[in-house]
């Protein structure tokens, strides 16, 4: 890779050193004016991005001509600051990276200046673009970009990898929609790029592994699929000629990436961080997420242990309600739990207390986008798991499976059903799998026929789901359609055909399901 120093002068000769606000500074020319009242003292137009050891904010620039973005880095750890002493810092490894990309042609923000503060803080100032980033611009498409821009993404990811360009953070927030017709892209954030020279297939199909994980849980199979299929068309392999046999490797390579990060992500619910906080209040131990939701409850968390609001069921081991938050009014979802007995007192002193463990599930699901309700907070009293627990979430405005079905006209029940069984397909496919899958634990939304998993105690989180498990979630359901709601064979025939359409596999995995019956 070229120096620092040569970078410079083949693609800016014009860039000049000086200090300004306590950092001293590499730029070019239209940057100057900006910089020399470093900090600025106008407010951003916006924040882009905040994150613990960075920020990404936006600011006007002079009348007529495009703004600066501003990315402004924390001194580094430690370990870090020896990164810094051997390679440079931050600001200025990502602006050589951004200079080199564009070397090679590859669409990338233009970079303007960088400077570095002697306690290893860097800032890094980039030309603003007329966009916003593919993320924002996927979610706001709604049902999803045409064809055709899908055909123009696909190219420009092969402009980047032909010109040697990986990047190892490959996240549509890290690429700008430049213009809505047609559409361009530029790559926006160079600290993952890594330079190659010729990239075989197995390079860029591990790459667009990662680009994939965030459509996975976010674009249907079929849109996913038109686009890798669009980067691979003029690819082939000996072994593997169909460019959607390629894809389906992608998507393979995916599965087991989104599996890895989703376990990852969903053990630090648990403790202080970016989404979550831990407290102890009154000798209550408390997990939350951080929201105005769990805010509210936290003013009167010992509440939430006693009886109270609209109860949904009562048993010896656990009590579900429906509570009102104090002050904001907002209806949650309450579940407490109770040890039944001394033995399980006993071992609950060496476990994690039950609503802690709900927690976690919640939140494995809400990271795989799967259709449960959102965790708020879990509460514990007492040492280890041997006390009561309570577990909060959103309120589900819906009704039980079985009650909906017993409702509703034949064509409507049989809609109902087959969303069911794609429900259930997803949540298999992302490494979820239910071993209480009846249909009293699954509700209906008020509108429309929407499926949520509202039970978590049989949940299970795993790196993919066997086929013999899933026969058994199968197997399971169907026996609570038929002998819970009354459900025919055509009706539960067509809960395992949407389940196979949607999984993409043979119907003779599916067929051991059928065993449930009908009436």
């Amino acid at each position: 890779m070229e120096s620092d120093g040569s970078l410079l002068k083949s693609r800016k000769p014009c860039f000049r050193e000086f200090e300004s606000g306590g950092l001293r500074w590499t730029a070019a020319p239209e940057a100057e004016s900006f910089i020399a009242s470093w900090p600025p003292r106008d407010a951003p137009l916006r924040v882009l991005r905040s994150l613990d050891d960075r920020e990404v904010r936006e600011y006007a620039g002079p009348p007529g001509c495009p703004g600066f973005v501003v990315k402004s880095f924390d001194p580094p750890s430690p370990a870090g600051l020896a990164a810094c002493l051997l390679l440079g810092s931050r600001a200025r490894r990502e602006f050589s990276a951004l200079c080199k990309a564009s070397a090679l042609g590859v669409p990338a923000a233009e970079s303007l200046a960088f400077g570095e503060g002697g306690d290893g803080s860097s800032v890094l100032i980039l030309r603003a673009l007329p966009g916003r980033d593919l993320a924002t611009a996927f979610e706001a498409a709604g049902s999803g970009p045409a064809p055709g821009d899908v055909r123009l993404f696909a190219g420009f990811m092969r402009s980047v990898h032909d010109a040697g360009v990986l990047h190892a953070d490959l996240h549509p927030g890290n690429i700008v929609l430049v213009s809505d017709r047609p559409p361009s892209f530029r790559l926006v954030d160079a600290a993952g790029l890594r330079f190659g020279r010729n990239l075989d297939l197995g390079e860029r199909l591990r790459n667009l592994a990662v680009l994939n994980l965030y459509f996975f849980i976010r674009a249907p199979r079929h849109a996913r699929f038109r686009f890798l299929k669009e980067y691979l068309r003029d690819f082939r392999e000996p072994s593997c000629p169909d460019p959607a046999d390629l894809a389906a490797r992608v998507e393979a390579m995916t599965a087991q990436l989104a599996g890895g990060l989703w376990r990852s992500k969903a053990s630090k619910c648990l403790g202080g961080n970016r989404r979550f906080a831990a407290a102890v209040a009154g000798g209550i131990r408390v997990v939350m997420k951080r929201c105005p939701e769990a805010e509210a409850a936290m003013k009167d968390i010992g509440g939430f242990f006693r009886r109270g609001g609209e109860i949904l069921k009562d048993s010896r081991g656990a009590l579900s309600a429906i509570r009102v938050l104090p002050e904001s009014g907002t209806r949650v979802f309450a579940k407490i739990f109770r040890p039944r007995g001394r033995a399980e007192r006993l071992l609950g002193l060496f476990r994690m207390p039950a609503a802690f463990r709900a927690m976690r599930k919640a939140w494995a699901l809400e990271l795989r986008g799967l259709p449960a309700a959102r965790p708020i907070l879990a509460a514990a009293s007492g040492p280890g798991g041997s006390g009561e627990s309570v577990f909060l979430a959103e309120e589900i405005r819906g009704t039980a499976l079985d009650r909906r079905l017993a409702a509703s006209d034949p064509a409507a029940r049989r809609g109902i059903i087959e969303s069911f069984g794609r429900a259930v397909a997803e949540m298999h496919r992302r490494g979820v799998r239910n071993r209480d899958l009846k249909a009293s634990n699954v509700m209906v939304r008020d509108s429309g026929t929407g499926i949520f998993f509202c039970d978590l105690d049989g949940i299970s989180v795993m790196r993919s789901v066997p086929p013999g498990k899933r026969a058994k979630d199968l197997a399971r359901a169907v026996l609570s359609l038929a002998g819970d709601c009354g459900a025919s064979v055509s009706e539960t025939d067509s809960f395992v055909e949407a389940y196979r359409r949607r999984a993409g596999i043979r119907a003779a995995t599916a067929l051991a399901a059928r065993g449930g019956g009908g009436t």
